[in-house]
């Protein structure tokens, strides 16, 4: 692992810890080695300490009584929340990214999913769910809104709503794709923001009534 090289240091280990939670090096419930981020960060424990405890405060961490910390892991209700913001800031962002693409943003767009047709089948689940998070990515890349994709960096909302896997399987959401990508290159915000938000409420209806089944 590359060392870190910052006059400060604190921030460097907050920076870097916070990218191994988003990126999966850490993975959900996975415990916090201090003692070994320590050696393989090559820094002293005390800016691990303070990066753990801000990590805490985001959220991303959980500290578990007389077990330590560990990396938060997301049940079906803490993905429902997900979805509900989802659906708000990347319906605001799909409109925005309707009023600000060039033209040669929307032929980049207009390839997404090009690939898929429903039924899509089972062995293309993995590539569909790559796509999936290209996709909604360049949207909020086009939409140009820093303070969106801040949040999403922060909070790590996208990456963190695929952490089982896919809510709904591919050909139940392909059409909705289609759909969105269609309004956009139509350059129609309304529509396209509809499309979206409608698209991640659906998958908020899924994990609802799993919940409801459970009886939670």
């Amino acid at each position: 692992m590359k060392k870190i090289e910052n006059s400060n240091l604190t921030d460097a280990v907050y920076a870097r810890l916070k990218s191994m939670i988003l990126e999966g090096m850490l993975v959900p419930g996975a415990r916090i080695n201090k003692k070994e981020l320590s050696e393989s960060l090559a820094v002293s424990p005390t800016p691990i300490n303070e990066a753990v405890s801000r990590l805490a405060g985001e959220g991303l961490i959980q500290q578990r009584s007389r077990q330590g910390f560990f990396v938060r892991t997301f049940d079906d209700r803490s993905l429902a929340d997900l979805f509900a913001v989802r659906a708000g800031l990347e319906g605001i962002a799909v409109r925005l990214c309707v009023m600000e693409a060039s033209d040669e943003d929307l032929e980049r767009l207009g390839g997404f999913f090009a690939q898929f047709k429903a039924p899509v089948p089972p062995t293309q689940t993995y590539a569909y769910m790559e796509e999936d998070i290209a996709f909604h990515k360049a949207i909020l890349d086009i939409a140009g809104v820093d303070l969106i994709k801040e949040i999403n960096a922060n909070f790590g909302y996208t990456l963190r709503s695929y952490e089982f896997g896919l809510v709904r399987p591919p050909s139940d959401s392909i059409g909705e794709h289609h759909a969105i990508i269609e309004a956009v290159r139509a350059r129609d915000p309304v529509k396209a923001g509809d499309l979206m938000i409608k698209h991640h409420l659906a998958s908020r209806k899924v994990l609802i009534a799993k919940l409801r089944e459970a009886g939670n």
